[in-house]
């Protein structure tokens, strides 16, 4: 799999500003993750204002990450997000971060065959 460098079309000060943002807002507020050298899981508790951030960040990444696969998910009965990102290797920071959460409900989805994550988009 590709690593962020690979796929993103931010230029390096801008990709660094970006994955600034996403550490000091973003991960402090996953409660689940999961990651693999496929991609990552990261499961938050449910709020509308966290939606609104995640639905914002996942726009924003789409835009310069075409080629990996993002899909948020909500279940505001099991007051849950679900975040799934397929088709890249999780930078290192951020997988050990995901590996020292409890682990996700569900693990990403395999990606050589039954591939329920995003469904590319």
């Amino acid at each position: 799999m590709p690593d962020i460098s690979e796929v993103c079309t931010l230029s390096k000060p801008e990709l660094e500003d970006r994955s600034a943002a996403i550490r000091s807002e973003i991960l402090p507020l996953a409660v689940r993750g999961d990651a693999s050298s496929s991609g990552f899981v990261i499961e938050f508790d449910h709020s509308e204002s966290l939606q609104a951030k995640l639905e914002n960040w996942v726009a924003l990444e789409r835009e310069c990450c075409g080629s990996v696969a993002w899909k948020l998910s909500s279940d505001p009965l099991a007051r849950s997000l679900r975040l799934e990102v397929a088709g890249l290797t999780p930078p290192d920071a951020l997988a050990e971060t995901l590996r020292a959460l409890p682990a996700a409900t569900q693990p990403l989805a395999s990606p050589n065959g039954s591939d329920a994550c995003c469904g590319g988009t």
